[in-house]
């Protein structure tokens, strides 16, 4: 996702809240995607195998946009524009787990999401974790 890639620059800069909503509303589109390849990685052992071996090979992580989004965090801390009692890596779990297990349940159900549906669902997440922040 190029949200992720555009977020280590925006510690900051606008709203925490902000910068990790455009984070999420990337990773619901990205998530809902891609479910159906994911899910046909895991629908055949040799095929994960070799998705394994490639990630292994490019030195490349699953937790790549988890660490991301905790990477964001920790320096949003370090500024002190957050609280320094904040779990960044718990955070960037909550935050693109929500996402990711929305993206499942919509494909499983066959359904699609209006824009303004996958802003309440961030909305609801991101209050959640920064409770009174805007």
């Amino acid at each position: 996702m190029e949200a992720l890639t555009l977020l280590q620059n925006l510690a900051g800069k606008e709203t925490v809240r902000r910068n990790l909503k455009q984070v999420a509303l990337a990773a619901l589109e990205d998530y809902h995607s891609s479910m159906p390849l994911i899910c046909s990685i895991f629908s055949e052992p040799e095929i994960l195998l070799r998705h394994r071996e490639g990630f292994t090979q490019r030195n490349e992580s699953p937790y790549a946009a988890n660490e991301a989004v905790e990477a964001y965090l920790m320096k949003e801390i370090n500024t002190g524009r957050i609280s320094d009692k904040l779990h960044p890596r718990a955070v960037a779990d909550i935050l693109l787990g929500s996402c990711f297990q929305r993206a499942f349940q919509l494909n499983f159900l066959g359904k699609e999401e209006s824009l303004e549906e996958g802003d309440e669902f961030v909305n609801r997440i991101l209050d959640t974790l920064f409770p009174g922040q805007s």
